[in-house]
């Protein structure tokens, strides 16, 4: 009776375990709550994390970075400095 009842107890234990893990594979909101369960929910399904949380396109800032980037290229910045040098040097003969 007694090992009957330990068998019963563990079938019951392990049939719960799979139960469980049935619903955490397929969603897992019950169980960390519906603002992190999108990121759980991708980690397990290799998804992105950007996707997932809705943010995919306020991080899409590679075009513009490029953008930025291509106008820093065609700036002379001797010309710039040149501008301020200039009167300096011209105080500087003067002194």
């Amino acid at each position: 009776m007694i090992l009957a009842s330990a068998l019963l107890v563990a079938s019951f234990v392990i049939y719960d375990s799979c139960q469980i893990l049935n619903v955490v594979t397929n969603d897992f909101e019950p169980f960390v709550g519906e603002k992190v369960a999108p990121g759980a929910n991708a980690v397990f399904n290799d998804t992105n994390l950007a996707v997932a949380f809705n943010v995919a396109d306020k991080i899409d800032f590679q075009e513009l970075l490029d953008e930025g980037l291509s106008q820093i290229e065609n700036v002379n910045i001797t010309s710039s400095f040149d501008l301020v040098f200039d009167p300096l040097r011209d105080i500087q003969s003067m002194i």
